[in-house]
């Protein structure tokens, strides 16, 4: 997820709803509470 994050376009949005819809746009079966837990752990 780190690269992922790494590589992304910086001029997107950067919340956690908006990388979740990101993500799973492109096939992550990742939600924002998921998402959540791991950026803030």
């Amino acid at each position: 997820m780190l690269i992922r994050l790494l590589l992304r376009d910086p001029g997107l949005p950067s919340g956690i709803l908006p990388l979740s819809e990101e993500f799973k746009a492109s096939g992550w079966k990742m939600g924002a509470s998921r998402l959540r837990m791991i950026v803030v752990a």
